[in-house]
């Protein structure tokens, strides 16, 4: 059912059939099962206001004036204008693109009933529903500037994703206070990391550079490996999940996060810290070094891991030109 409302008073509910449109008058009140849609005559320049509404019940008519709608568009243009992020210079200039952007992905998701972020990729399109992990997070910490439901929606959809997950959570309430979906993180994340231990890969490697579809840091062929980014990705959830029961006043939980938080930042220490080379690196279950280097030596950091002396050596690498410093870096 479908039901609208246009200023020149020509509303209702109507029934789709092989003839076309045919309106249902207002008393009938049971729901046939066939398809509705919109119907309505309309001459140039009247406006049409209209609402939709899923429900297995029967549909009331909007009751709210074309004044009242245009109140409702012009305080949530007023919401817009006033919280979309923007900047300028070269990087500045994109913010307001982006928030755009997203507003643009925002669709209903008639699954879980309520509106969402997708990703953006041009072959998301025939799969619309789809839950990808990162893309939806990131996108959640950008959107929380603007609205607080898209950003809590996308978290509640994706949090799963153990990579950017917990991190993107804790962006939005950062922003917005809304705390609303912390035990249910922590339900979660209670079952996926049972131990304080490193991630240690089988089956291909595939949680060394997890998302990272062409990366040469994975030995697909060779011998397993320890993962230095799902590692360092577990260790700061741990300190993200501390966090999280402080502010839920569960002292219990937040201890035993904490204790398991210090337990994997020694053993990230102590493991994945190449002391020749100056840098954290993958390491094959053997104890050979993967000498392969790229953006994830620096994740430990994230998490808090690397000494004063650490954090000076690792500086040395990310501004060696011959490495990994440039134009955009």
């Amino acid at each position: 059912f479908y039901s609208f409302y246009s200023t020149d008073n020509n509303s209702g509910i109507f029934k789709l059939t092989k003839d076309g449109y045919i309106k249902i008058k207002d008393d009938e009140g049971k729901i046939p099962n066939t398809n509705y849609a919109l119907g309505f005559d309309i001459e140039k320049g009247k406006v049409i206001y209209f609402s939709c509404t899923i429900s297995n019940k029967q549909i009331k008519m909007s009751k709210l004036s074309a004044d009242e709608i245009d109140t409702i568009i012009e305080k949530n243009k007023q919401n817009h204008n006033n919280k979309c992020i923007s900047g300028s210079g070269d990087f500045g200039k994109v913010a307001k693109p982006l928030n755009n952007m997203l507003s643009w992905l925002s669709i209903y998701n008639p699954y879980l009933r309520r509106d969402w972020i997708v990703m953006g990729r041009p072959w998301q399109i025939h799969n619309p529903w789809n839950v990808w992990g990162w893309d939806e997070c990131l996108a959640s910490i950008i959107a929380s500037w603007e609205s607080e439901r898209l950003a809590v929606n996308n978290i509640n959809i994706a949090y799963q994703d153990e990579r950017v997950g917990l991190y993107s959570a804790w962006k939005v309430y950062l922003r917005t206070g809304n705390d609303s979906f912390f035990n249910d993180l922590m339900g979660y994340y209670d079952k996926y990391y049972s131990d304080c231990e490193l991630i240690y890969c089988q089956h291909g490697n595939w949680h060394v550079g997890k998302g990272m579809d062409d990366t040469p840091m994975r030995d697909l062929e060779g011998e397993s490996m320890i993962s230095l980014d799902a590692s360092s990705q577990k260790c700061w959830n741990f300190e993200i999940l501390h966090k999280m029961a402080l502010i839920l006043g569960d002292n219990v939980k937040s201890d035993n996060y904490k204790l398991c938080y210090e337990k994997l930042k020694e053993k990230i220490n102590s493991t994945l810290w190449n002391e020749e080379e100056g840098i954290y690196l993958n390491r094959y279950v053997s104890g050979k070094w993967s000498l392969v280097k790229s953006p994830t030596c620096f994740y430990p950091m994230l998490a808090g891991c690397p000494t004063e002396e650490m954090t000076k050596r690792l500086m040395a690498h990310l501004t060696n030109e011959d490495e990994f410093w440039g134009e955009y870096v």
